[in-house]
């Protein structure tokens, strides 16, 4: 992204140059001082903190599961997530 909006500095139109090379620089600092070193210093000083989400926004998001093991009802591990709905099945499906 940055080499397309530096390339921008070739044209002979003056603002063109000033928005392809103004642009092309924020992109770079974005990378590579923004991204690269700043957001993950931020993360590792914050710790666990980093990933709090507040209840109600954890209430209006999916719980999306990658793995299956919520569908399923099971954790990682194999133990049932919720003992109630794994003797529930097992009644229904006779096992």
């Amino acid at each position: 992204m940055s080499s397309v909006l530096l390339a921008f500095v070739s044209q002979p139109d003056v603002t063109a140059k000033m928005f392809g090379l103004g642009l092309g620089l924020a992109v770079l600092i974005d990378v590579l001082f923004v991204r690269l070193l700043i957001a993950p210093a931020v993360v590792y000083l914050l710790g666990d903190k980093a990933w709090w989400l507040p209840r109600w926004l954890d209430w209006l998001i999916p719980n999306v599961s990658l793995e299956g093991h919520l569908v399923e009802n099971v954790d990682p591990r194999g133990e049932p997530l919720v003992p109630e709905l794994a003797e529930a099945e097992a009644r229904l499906t006779g096992h």
